[in-house]
């Protein structure tokens, strides 16, 4: 029932996705910012929860933020959505730290590989294939040597496709999304390869 329930939802969230892509709302977004990736959160989660595309206010285990640890994240927001993205390292920075800090209640590292998506493709002409990496390599593993070392490696085995933001067909777009969502399903994928 519950991994019924939670395809469910995938294949909703997933369909949100290529709606986004269909209707040009990717196109629209400003590459990179924080204001970009809060809409792509929200139109993904929006038909699920109330607070889809907001900032987090508690942590992670339910307790209301203290007042300093408030302005604390809202510094921390302010930050991101200044630090550069006119090259490869610097979008792979500006995404590590986009999912370090956990910014909405779902959907996390969903909604910030459609944003890095879009900021390797409009920034620096690369479309990246997530079908390279399985759950287990994504942050475990040899290459755990700390969260931004191991992202930077984990980003360069990568294979990446050199394109132009018109270039992205709807068949690459959803391709990239199954493999992505497959990457968040360490049970799924250890069922599919029979571990």
């Amino acid at each position: 029932m519950i991994k019924d329930l939670s395809e469910l939802k995938d294949t909703m969230i997933k369909l949100k996705a290529i709606e986004m892509f269909d209707s040009g709302m990717l196109d629209q977004l400003e590459v990179g910012t924080l204001a970009s990736l809060a809409a792509i959160n929200k139109y993904l989660y929006e038909d699920m929860n109330d607070y889809a595309g907001q900032f987090c206010d508690v942590r992670a285990n339910g307790r209301a933020m203290y007042p300093q640890e408030k302005r604390f994240a809202k510094d921390t927001i302010e930050t991101l959505d200044s630090l550069p993205m006119e090259t490869y390292d610097e979008i792979i920075i500006k995404f590590r730290k986009a999912l370090s800090e956990s910014l909405f209640y779902e959907g996390n590292c969903r909604s910030a590989r459609i944003w890095l998506e879009q900021m390797l493709v409009k920034k620096v002409g690369l479309f990246p294939k997530w079908e390279r990496l399985t759950p287990h390599g994504l942050f475990n593993g040899p290459l755990r040597i700390d969260f931004f070392m191991n992202t930077y490696l984990t980003m360069n085995r990568i294979k990446y496709t050199t394109v132009k933001a018109n270039e992205i067909t709807r068949e690459m777009f959803i391709r990239n999304l199954d493999a992505s969502f497959a990457l968040d399903d360490v049970e799924f994928y250890e069922d599919s390869k029979g571990v």
